[in-house]
């Protein structure tokens, strides 16, 4: 992120970093998303939310942490800030257009199934 994080961080340190890595994500340009783009849904007790592939991979990490953060705050796709416990998170996953049509064509076999 920085370029500079020491372990184990210090809250001064974290604080920091975190705001370096918004700072940058704020920076992007807030777009609507096709259906052919690539996203990862970060989902828990908060409901789901799309973030790009950099933010999900960094969530995905820090919620892997022996020693993980209380909070996390990040940036959905639409820009939003969003601030959850890191206890909240339930799953991180990638969702491609690929992986999003098989779904569909899944969902719609099983519902031609059930009206037999």
């Amino acid at each position: 992120m920085t370029g500079r994080l020491l372990f184990p961080a210090t809250g001064t340190d974290v604080v920091m970093t975190m705001m370096t890595f918004l700072k940058r994500v704020a920076r992007e340009p807030t777009r609507s998303w096709s259906a052919d783009e690539e996203f990862v849904v970060v989902f828990g007790e908060f409901g789901s939310v799309r973030v790009s592939r950099a933010v999900g991979a960094w969530i995905a990490e820090r919620t892997a942490r022996r020693l993980q953060p209380r909070w996390l705050e990040f940036v959905d796709a639409a820009g939003r800030l969003i601030r959850v416990q890191t206890k909240q998170v339930q799953g991180v996953v990638d969702s491609t257009p690929r992986q999003r049509e098989r779904i569909r064509a899944l969902n719609k076999a099983l519902e031609e199934e059930d009206e037999w």
